[in-house]
């Protein structure tokens, strides 16, 4: 279940805005950019053949912008024809309106976006392969799936013509979100494909990307920024809410190394690796990625190091998460968690690698080692990290296998993602951050107080304020927002508000073991993350063996895991225990059949309409259970039955005679008296007198007709006419009274 959603007391109102109206409708001031400005029918069309599985295959391309306001601030690469938020549509010709949509995005250090870097680029001489295991192209268009691929605003570029920098987050995130309204908005026109199964995919900073698109589908978190740029289906209404009337959810995401959590990557980082660069250090085997200067030595590194890993200690902690059996999920058992996963895969590569090449991959350098002292089993302190048996068992030492990926690929410093300010920036995250009048601002506690950089507007040195005061200040809550927008884990454990996100219900994620651009402590918290999150489907997460930071490397396996969830996406849902509440529960007998209404809501909460099942009902007219079974048609199968009772009615006795009588002394002495009963009623009548005492025979009932003898006894005699109860009529009784004078 997604849990307390964090950062939320620190978002500010301008990023926060509740889009859910209710009461009376305000006016829409405005109606967002609709509509024809964000037609399909005016992009750039191209008909491309391209080779697939040495065949040809023609492609319809269309490129076109997809916001009414598009931006001109590219600053790596180039934008299109001036316009940074730009797509490009390629619609093979197997596409079918049932085919899944594949929406590729590239954001390489949140920085590679521009039209010119897109990851997909199709020309008429382009080859593809459906059965590479690195083409997911060619494996996407062999479905027939359409294949999107855009341009955007990344942390890099250039302020606006008015000095503003408006490419700092959310933006990157926001021209995502309007691709896919685009899409939407353009469905019919597009005339192939179903976007309501839009898969996004991508690598380290687009692996970042996909994750949080897949987790913040639809928030309002972004509704602002969306009417900014002229989205499709966001509108702004007289008293400045928005209301969206296009969702940007997704179906499935596919990440490889995503270095999601950007607000926690640095101290997930040292809780990961503080151990390991502290042992190299002292044994004078270290290399990191970035050189130290005369503001930031090693022990200035290790410091920083120690207080990363307590904050997030403290972090994993308050997220709530639970493992799979349900124990809670915190920073004394996350070390075991991840060996768990690691120890998940090291099992099933022994059967699909094979135990020899496992042995000579562990005992080598890993794929892209860096360093100038390569650590393998030829090095003099060598110790194994990975001892695979003879009957499959294993030994498998966590703290070695660290050491053995630090002494091979250069792990980054203490501070790896933000950093700018201490004057070791090679490549950092914090230009996705700030207010539009800073270039860049550090965004967690350490690199804030620590900034070393005067004059840059941000950090204590600056503004007199360390982070968590900073925090409470209206430019703070800013950076707290773009925080929460740049990471998968607010929106997977916040499940209340407009602005909780809507998750996509298929999730494919891959980090490689040889991995170190970010920490494997950050990938477990997003696996438990997402398995917490009970609106998603199926998580398929695993760290790959020995791969580098690298993606698609295993296309085969992801396309078919797509393939399968498509099916069972596709697959009607059961209906079976479902909850069925009838209009009435209990009726009585009247000779008609009854057929109470009945609504079916599912597990999760969702009311089927009623053309979602038939309704049969048995044994519905006389007394009773009676069943009332749902079977499920169209998008819905299987049967569910509900029973109600039909209880006996209440019996008439039909008769001709009154129920008193009176007769004088005089009267009875000179004859008898007969009175005509005339019963009738649907159970068998019987007849029975009850006399005064010793009176007996005076009156008598006699073919229904009651006899009253001559010279009959004075006293009250009593007649009893009973109808016996019948399968759907209870008994009755009618009491006739008869009174004798003296």
């Amino acid at each position: 279940m997604k849990n307390t959603k964090l950062w939320k007391s620190v978002l500010p109102a301008a990023l926060s805005v509740a889009m859910v109206c209710t009461g009376a409708a305000p006016v829409l001031a405005t109606t967002g950019q609709e509509d024809d400005a964000l037609s399909i029918s005016d992009a750039t069309t191209n008909d491309l053949t391209v080779s697939l599985d040495s065949q040809s295959l023609n492609v319809k391309e269309y490129i076109d912008a997809y916001v009414a306001n598009p931006t001109d601030v590219c600053g790596t690469g180039t934008n299109w024809d001036g316009v940074d938020q730009a797509v490009d549509i390629y619609v093979p010709e197997n596409a079918t309106e049932d085919s899944a949509v594949l929406l590729c995005v590239n954001n390489a250090g949140w920085q590679a976006d521009a039209w010119s870097g897109r990851t997909v680029q199709m020309t008429n001489s382009s080859e593809y392969v459906s059965t590479n295991d690195s083409d997911i192209i060619g494996a996407a268009l062999k479905r027939g799936m359409i294949i999107v691929s855009y341009g955007c605003r990344s942390r890099n570029d250039n302020p606006d013509s008015d000095g503003n920098y408006i490419s700092h987050a959310p933006a990157t995130m926001t021209d995502t979100k309007a691709v896919i309204r685009y899409l939407r908005a353009n469905a019919e026109e597009i005339g192939a494909g179903d976007m309501d199964k839009i898969v996004v995919t991508g690598t380290s900073g687009g692996g970042a990307l996909t994750t949080i698109i897949a987790s913040s589908g639809n928030s309002s978190d972004y509704y602002e920024s969306l009417y900014e740029i002229g989205a499709a289906g966001i509108e702004k209404t007289s008293d400045g809410e928005y209301v969206s009337t296009i969702g940007d959810d997704v179906f499935g995401a596919i990440a490889y190394c995503p270095i999601n959590d950007l607000r926690e990557a640095d101290a997930a980082y040292e809780w990961t690796y503080g151990s390991t660069r502290q042992t190299m250090i002292s044994e004078g085997t270290a290399e990191f990625q970035n050189a130290f200067t005369e503001s930031y030595t090693a022990e200035d590194m290790m410091k920083a190091s120690s207080a990363l890993a307590d904050q997030y200690s403290d972090y994993v902690d308050g997220l709530g998460l639970a493992l799979d059996d349900g124990t809670p999920l915190t920073s004394d058992n996350l070390e075991d968690a991840i060996v768990g996963l690691l120890e998940d895969e090291i099992t099933e590569s022994i059967e699909e690698v094979g135990s020899e090449q496992m042995t000579t991959d562990s005992t080598a350098a890993p794929t892209r080692a860096n360093t100038t002292s390569q650590y393998t089993s030829g090095s003099d302190n060598w110790t194994p990290w990975l001892t695979i048996n003879e009957d499959g068992s294993y030994d498998f030492d966590y703290d070695q296998y660290l050491y053995w990926i630090g002494r091979n690929v250069k792990l980054k410093v203490a501070c790896a993602f933000s950093n700018k300010g201490l004057g070791i920036a090679q490549q950092n995250e914090d230009s996705l951050y700030g207010s539009t009048s800073v270039a860049y601002s550090p965004y967690e506690f350490y690199s804030w107080n620590n900034d070393a950089t005067l004059g840059n507007g941000v950090g204590l040195d600056d503004t007199g304020l360390s982070f968590d005061r900073y925090l409470k200040t209206k430019a703070g809550k800013t950076l707290a927002a773009q925080l929460r927008m740049t990471t998968p884990i607010s929106y997977l454990t916040d499940d209340s508000g407009s602005d909780a996100g809507e998750s996509a219900k298929y999730w494919y994620v891959r980090h490689g073991m040889a991995d170190r651009d970010t920490s494997f402590a950050l990938q477990t918290i997003l696996r438990y993350a997402l398995t917490n999150d009970d609106s998603i489907e199926d998580v398929n997460f695993e760290f790959a063996w020995l791969k580098p930071h690298s993606g698609n490397y295993d296309v085969q396996e992801a396309m078919t895991w797509l393939d399968a969830s498509i099916a069972e996406a596709d697959a009607p849902t059961s209906i079976e225990g479902a909850e069925v509440t009838l209009a009435k529960d209990s009726y009585t007998y009247d000779g008609k059949k009854k057929t109470p209404n009945v609504v079916v809501t599912l597990a999760d909460g969702t009311v089927l309409d009623e053309d979602d099942y038939d309704v049969t009902y048995t044994k519905n007219t006389n007394v009773g259970t009676a069943t009332v079974t749902i079977t499920g048609k169209g998008d819905y199968t299987g049967t569910v039955t509900a029973t109600f009772k039909i209880t006996k009615a209440k019996q008439t006795i039909k008769h001709s005679s009154k129920t008193s009588y009176t007769y004088s002394r005089s009267k009875v002495s000179k004859a008898k008296q007969t009175i005509k009963i005339g019963a009738s009623a649907k159970g068998k009548v019987t007849y029975s007198v009850s006399y005064p005492t010793g009176k007996k025979g005076n009156v008598t009932v006699k073919n229904g007709k009651i006899v009253i003898k001559k010279n009959a006894a004075a006293g009250t005699y009593k007649v009893k006419v009973k109808a016996a109860a019948t399968t759907n009529y209870k008994a009755a009784t009618v009491t006739i009274k008869i009174k004798i004078k003296k």
